[in-house]
């Protein structure tokens, strides 16, 4: 039975596609290229960099070299080059000398504890299979473009510890698949995107120790599977939204050194798995919610330097693996309940010069 026309042209475009997908391919002598010339515009060349070398023999593979990985590529079924990892070498040189293109087939970067410079390279975007970009505690500078959008494989974002700064771009929450974010310790400016909210395989948001300013957006309550949320250090103002109670996986949330005002929300008693809970410095006012004694899994407790009234609840005595507990600076009444005697593995716990049965609540 002779095959239809029509058939035929299906099965030769397909094959066709795959020759020029396997084409595009850069040959594993190419990455090697690319990586030699980056290399020779490094200011230092640490001892683990001297088997990045062609050397005599000019078949050298370069999947034997310190800190790269290779392996067949699905396509072509060629060897390609699907990860660098050069972590903590103290590399003097500029990042936007690595030419990402011919090294299209990464799935992992890892050059974090470096001393490298300059921007985040536009051609980073080529690496359409990245899963991991760890790029810590460098001296990269500039904005965040929004084109890292398009790094849709995207787990991993690690980029703390650098000299980034402008906006957080919203197109970040078009990144679906990430799982760490860490922008900490940066420059950056302007609000935390709403956008974010889409990001439900997020598990640890990061944006401590930077400018941001404006408020904390409700849709990060959307972001149920996060276990650690950082955004001390910032100047982040209005009102703390009450869908961040819905946040039954938290364990560490930090919101300190921030402007935020009103109450803390009764929804955060709902936080059961939290163990760090640390809401000081800012302008909380009214009476500290009593469903925080409900957080049984609490091990810290900072609510110092706020402007919170009324006294300490009484369900408090609940929370039983409290070690630390700082109140101090606030308008709380004198009067400590009698419950706060359970608390036995309390270990630091400011909040006045006063004794109570069970416990020293002292400087």
């Amino acid at each position: 039975m002779e095959a239809s026309p029509l058939l035929l042209l299906v099965s030769l475009t397909l094959l066709l596609a795959t020759f020029l997908q396997a084409k595009a391919v850069p040959s594993l002598q190419d990455q090697a290229g690319a990586l030699l010339a980056w290399k020779a515009t490094l200011q230092s060349h640490p001892a683990q960099l001297q088997s990045w070398s062609r050397g005599n023999n000019t078949s050298t593979r370069p999947c034997s070299w310190y800190g790269i990985k290779c392996r067949k590529h699905q396509v072509s079924h060629q060897e390609v080059i699907t990860g660098i990892s050069l972590r903590g070498l103290r590399l003097r040189g500029d990042l936007d000398a690595l030419n990402f293109t011919a090294l299209e087939t990464l799935t992992s970067v890892q050059l974090s504890h470096n001393k490298l410079t300059g921007r985040i390279p536009p051609s980073i975007v080529s690496l359409k299979e990245l899963r991991f970009l760890l790029l810590r505690r460098n001296q990269i500078r500039g904005p965040l473009s929004p084109a890292l959008a398009s790094l849709t494989k995207l787990q991993y974002l690690m980029l703390q510890q650098n000299e980034l700064f402008g906006e957080i771009p919203r197109q970040i929450g078009e990144l679906e698949g990430l799982v760490k974010l860490n922008l900490s310790a940066n420059h950056l400016s302007g609000p935390i995107p709403g956008e974010l909210g889409y990001l439900n395989k997020l598990s640890m948001l990061d944006f401590s120790s930077n400018n941001l300013t404006g408020p904390i957006p409700r849709n990060l309550g959307n972001l149920t599977r996060l276990t650690i949320l950082y955004l001390s250090g910032n100047y982040l103002s209005g009102y703390l939204p009450r869908e961040l109670g819905y946040h039954v996986n938290l364990k560490d949330l930090d919101l300190s050194k921030n402007i935020l005002i009103g109450s803390i929300p009764n929804s955060f008693g709902s936080l059961i798995n939290v163990n760090v809970l640390a809401l000081w410095h800012n302008q909380f006012s009214d009476n500290i919610p009593r469903e925080l004694g409900y957080l049984v899994n609490l091990k810290e407790l900072y609510l110092n330097m706020n402007k919170l009234n009324g006294s300490i609840p009484s369900t408090f005595g609940n929370l039983t693996k409290l070690t630390i507990f700082y109140l101090h600076d606030n308008k709380i009444s004198q009067y400590l309940p009698r419950e706060l005697g359970y608390l036995v593995n309390l270990r630091k716990c400011i909040y006045g010069i006063i004794h109570f049965p069970g416990v020293f609540l002292g400087n």
